[in-house]
């Protein structure tokens, strides 16, 4: 199943975000994923708030690019930018190359813009784009562990899964979905 969308739609936006598409070898992008990098993920305070559950992927900005670009089939990746000062403030990724290829949602905010309500809008105004492109459930997967999440999610209308997919064999992760 592939959820990629084929069309120009590189952007959306609310009262308080703009949320652009990720292109390899534009320009905004490159500037868009510097400014996550510098204000979202580098500060070693933001560092340790991302590793706090899960060890982070990547360790550097020039990893993050290669993964970005490396995977373009794979991940439709979204900046998110606060419309008052277009500060970056978060990406948004949709993995179309996860378990059982169900429409997986990962979300990174900025610990400086956590607890202002930008989470929320962002997940609410990716769910209207998707459910203009008929899919009707999403999921994600969280660390059993990481309590914050898990309440952002079940606030979000999303339950856990019971039956888990076989590839998802790891007893420290509970998968989550949300009909849309």
């Amino acid at each position: 199943m592939e959820f990629i969308f084929e069309e120009d739609l590189t952007q959306l936006e609310s009262e308080n975000l703009i949320m652009s598409m990720y292109q390899e070898d534009n320009r905004t992008s490159t500037q868009q994923l510097h400014s996550f990098w510098k204000y979202c993920y580098e500060p070693k305070k933001n560092f340790d708030h991302l590793n706090q559950f899960e060890q982070s992927p990547v360790s550097s900005e020039q990893e993050l690019e290669e993964f970005l670009i490396e995977a373009p089939l794979v991940h439709e990746t979204w900046f998110i930018e606060r419309s008052l000062d277009q500060a970056i403030i978060g990406m948004l990724v949709l993995d179309n190359d996860s378990f059982d290829d169900l429409p997986m949602i990962d979300l990174y905010i900025g610990l400086p813009y956590t607890r202002k309500g930008y989470a929320s809008e962002a997940i609410e105004l990716y769910f209207e784009y998707l459910k203009e492109h008929e899919i009707d459930t999403v999921y994600t997967s969280v660390l059993k562990e990481n309590t914050p999440a898990i309440h952002f999610l079940t606030s979000l209308g999303y339950t856990k899964v019971n039956q888990v997919p076989e590839d998802l064999d790891d007893p420290s992760i509970d998968l989550y979905k949300r009909l849309l």
